[in-house]
């Protein structure tokens, strides 16, 4: 009987009941105004008032029904996880609600108001690798440690009692093979069954293992970090507007900025500020916005002090999931020294080839100078030899005349060989390859050595075979 008479009074504080009270109120208010005009004409007030108090009471009804049904329904649903999970024949929905107990990732526990387990799902089992069956029907505050259990237990009860609110515990449970490990224990809901028990749904969430995922977060972070921090480059990130987000030591130290704070403040725009020709960065920006990144372009930036010096720069655009560019990061490298000493080997070589061309210029000119004479010498010394104008009246004197013309053929083939090396050195001599041989070169320079060997006073014997083959050469 009582409990009958609890479902009418829940019925009687149901929302819907309230609801269709006020609405039937207003709707007879408002009937009752609109018949009032017609009262006198084939209306009596007494018709009138019995109208509203129709229309009031059919509200009324209806709305104590429908809190009834509500109410009736409401205490079917508050039945308790664990008479859903003993249930063979339950809804589809019940099955459905079984399925994602079982698939949720973290452990699903039920209590009854005593901290007994009445029910929890599988995650629990997986975890631990504790049978169901030594959790199930058990204090659940017997997981917890032996100091932390009596104090659970009060907490608990305070939050039966709706002292507390749903509140969550850190602590450690004992696992199967007897290690401890660090859990969250969240006390969440509470439900009553159809005799008015209460219930307590909540979750135990692994913390150690989130733990040991954000020490390693941590690690690589830090591992990064100190490559960022470490690397001999400068490595940054700047705005797609030309401002600096983040960079490392080196990238300040390139620049002449004491660090990385000091140069992320001061550089309000990087194409103006840092580039010796902003044009450079429209340049460097235009192509990472195109091929996505960009490598080896080199260009000229300004320290703090306002000197110059060549980088290399490499960077890449970075997009957000929609597809927006959100920062440009990239790296430079000073070649300063690269660039001073290409420049220097540069001059030197220039200097070199003006060098070069002058000597062969200098040679040019000198054997034209020097093969003037010398014909004259070589001509007038071949008419006396050949005794064209006459006999010279002694043979000595035919003797000198053909000395002084053999060496003056043997100067003049030394000055155009000089000539010919300087080409050879300028780089315009062109080979005239053809067969050589061997018994003439070597014959060649007996000739051109001779009087040194005479003034050594020193004895050569040429004895080469006539069977040896011919070289290619000049």
């Amino acid at each position: 009987m009582n409990k009958h008479v609890n479902k009418i009074l829940n019925a009687l504080r149901h929302r819907a009941f309230w609801i269709n009270f006020l609405a039937g109120v207003l709707t007879a208010f408002i009937f009752g105004f609109y018949l009032e005009e017609y009262r006198n004409h084939f209306l009596t007030e007494v018709h009138i008032d019995n109208s509203r108090l129709m229309i009031f009471l059919s509200f009324l009804i209806t709305g104590l029904l429908t809190g009834l049904y509500l109410s009736f329904k409401s205490s079917d649903n508050l039945k308790t996880i664990s008479e859903r999970w003993a249930s063979g024949t339950g809804t589809y929905s019940d099955r459905h609600y079984k399925m994602l107990l079982g698939s949720i990732s973290d452990i699903v526990f039920e209590l009854d108001e005593n901290g007994i387990v009445t029910f929890i799902n599988d995650r629990f089992r997986d975890l631990t690798k504790i049978p169901l069956d030594d959790v199930l029907n058990h204090d659940f505050f017997l997981l917890f440690p032996e100091a932390q259990r009596e104090k659970n237990r009060e907490r608990f009860k305070s939050f039966i009692e709706g002292q507390l609110k749903p509140y969550r515990v850190k602590t450690t449970i004992e696992m199967y093979d007897g290690s401890p490990r660090l859990i969250e224990v969240g006390f969440r809901v509470i439900n009553k069954d159809n005799e008015g028990a209460a219930h307590v749904i909540g979750t135990i969430i692994d913390k150690q293992t989130a733990a040991a995922a954000k020490k390693a977060v941590q690690a690589a972070e830090q591992k990064y970090k100190e490559m960022f921090d470490h690397a001999v480059n400068g490595i940054y990130q700047s705005t797609p507007e030309g401002k600096f987000i983040n960079v490392n030591p080196a990238m300040a130290h390139i620049l002449g900025y004491e660090t990385p704070e000091d140069l992320v403040k001061s550089v309000h725009s990087i194409a103006t500020q840092l580039y010796v020709r902003p044009e450079d960065r429209a340049i460097f920006k235009n192509k990472v916005d195109h091929q996505k990144e960009i490598n080896g372009y080199e260009t000229q930036m300004y320290r703090k002090d306002g000197s110059k010096i060549w980088v290399v720069e490499n960077g890449r655009a970075v997009f957000d999931e929609q597809g927006y560019l959100k920062f440009y990061e990239g790296s430079i490298w000073d070649v300063t020294e690269r660039v001073k000493g290409e420049k220097e080997l540069q001059e030197a070589k220039l200097m070199a080839e003006v060098t070069s061309r002058t000597k062969t210029d200098f040679l040019a000119n000198m054997s034209h100078e020097l093969r003037t004479p010398l014909n004259s010498i070589i001509g007038f010394s071949e008419i006396l030899k050949d005794e064209i104008m006459g006999p010279l009246g002694s043979a000595d004197y035919k003797e000198y005349a053909s000395d002084i013309y053999k060496s003056g053929n043997s100067l003049l083939k030394i000055i155009s060989e000089i000539l010919e090396v300087s080409k050879i050195d300028a780089g315009k001599r062109e080979l005239n390859e053809g067969p050589v041989k061997v018994s003439r070169v070597v014959g060649a320079c007996l000739v051109i050595l001779k009087n040194k060997i005479e003034e050594k006073d020193l004895k050569t014997d040429l004895q080469i075979s006539a069977q040896l083959p011919e070289l290619i050469g000049e």
